[in-house]
């Protein structure tokens, strides 16, 4: 049976495209955001319903926006973010989301990004209300995976009832800031009567140019460091000697060490030719995803030196593998001094073919770095310790602050 279609009017477009309440509302990023558009908002919201159990489709809608993957190992999208408020009491039953390349300014429909489309989820959290501000944030199955570029992502809300009956949700619009591309807006049965049957840029679909307030949420898409182990040696004899904590969008790890120091402090009686060691040694087990390939491996050293001579050794070997002889840093400060030393392990480069360590690492892979250190402090009086990037020196005796950079595997 053919649906009735309900007549477009100008007070429809209106009052549906550009709901005339103004409210403002403010959503600060968390750590786990990638993207944030979440400033202040116009105060006007934009039809993105999906009338399920509605005899009339033809006021269906949906909005789009534009974003840059900033991060050359891409990221992994887990959470979408949507700020706006409802027409009536009544909320969506859920949401469908989906993710598409750029084509030209717009997004490309015909070509949405692959696992990257979602129908009927679940919403994590709602706080969107009648004429009241809210995000509706929805946690997707599944990541979605984007190298670095420019994507879309398309937002809609699933109600139920009809559109007459005024329930829907209004996606909010940013007050002036365009950010890329304006948002688009899509809306196939033409229900409004603007001709955006296919997503359009708003300012063609009698609509302000403006974007719409919204953040994702996620990773990027790199290696994973995990804790270390086969901990040993007189500066770190067990895991309870080193503190571990990990970045959250990014390969690094920062370890601190709470006794990996040796030799006198001022004040300290020593005989003049006595020498003190110390040693810790462990492994960095680094999870290196499927299609990406290691280019480098920068380990940044901070620590403090004080007395006449010290020294910092240190070693590394991947996969049982020695990456190059002993490093030594020797100093001769007098007073103690706080030093910043940096090591830059460097892999093949797929985009020069420079193979500068035969190492195979594409296809998805653990790389296990061993890595050894030794300080050396001689003479009455000498000290040395590793600080941390984090903490001043008086509080730990740190370590290194381990970043892990990628190039993408070339698929042939």
């Amino acid at each position: 049976m053919l649906k009735k279609r309900k007549k477009a009017t100008l007070t429809n477009v209106i009052k549906l495209l550009l709901v005339n309440v103004f409210l403002f509302g403010a959503y600060s990023a968390n750590a786990a955001v990638l993207y944030d558009q979440t400033g202040e908002t116009s105060g006007f919201g934009t039809a993105d319903t999906i009338y399920e159990s509605s005899n009339d489709d033809s006021f269906d809608s949906a909005i789009a926006d534009d974003f840059v993957v900033t991060d050359p190992e891409g990221w992994v999208i887990n959470r979408l973010n949507i700020t706006g408020f409802y027409g009536t009491t009544l909320k969506a039953n859920s949401v469908n989301i989906a993710f598409y390349p750029d084509n030209a300014g717009s997004p490309d429909e015909a070509n949405p990004v692959s696992g990257c489309s979602f129908t009927s989820l679940s919403i994590t959290t709602d706080t969107a209300g009648f004429f009241a501000i809210g995000v509706i944030s929805t946690d997707l199955p599944v990541g979605c995976t984007l190298p670095m570029g420019t994507y879309w992502f398309s937002h809609s809300a699933n109600m139920d009832n009809d559109f007459l009956d005024g329930h829907r949700f209004n996606a909010q619009t940013t007050l002036f800031t365009v950010n890329g591309n304006e948002a688009h807006f899509r809306n196939p049965g033409d229900g409004f009567g603007t001709g955006c049957i296919t997503f359009t840029p708003r300012s063609s679909c009698n609509l302000p140019s403006q974007d719409m307030v919204f953040s994702l949420e996620g990773i990027v898409d790199g290696a994973v460091i995990g804790n270390p182990t086969n901990i040993s040696g007189s500066g770190c004899p067990d895991d309870t000697t080193i503190m571990s904590n990990i970045g959250y969008t990014s390969g690094s790890r920062m370890l601190n060490f709470t006794q990996h120091d040796v030799g006198k402090s001022d004040g300290m009686v020593a005989d003049s030719g006595e020498t003190w060691k110390s040693d810790c040694n462990f492994t960095l087990p680094i999870d290196i995803p499927a299609g990406k390939s290691i280019k480098k491996i920068t380990l940044d050293w901070n620590g403090l030196s004080s007395g006449d001579t010290t020294k910092f050794r240190r070693k590394y070997l991947l996969n049982g593998q020695s990456y190059g002889p002993w490093k030594t840093k020797k100093f001769n400060f007098g007073p103690a001094t706080e030093f910043a030393l940096s090591d830059k392990l460097t892999f093949m480069d797929p985009e020069v073919g420079i193979d500068t360590f035969a190492l195979e690492t594409c296809g998805g892979t653990t790389l296990n770095l061993r890595v050894k250190t030794k300080l050396v402090a001689v003479y009455a009086h000498s000290y040395i310790t590793i600080d941390s990037l984090m903490a001043d020196s008086e509080v730990y005796n740190p370590g290194p602050d381990v970043t892990v950079v990628y190039g993408v595997c070339d698929p042939d």
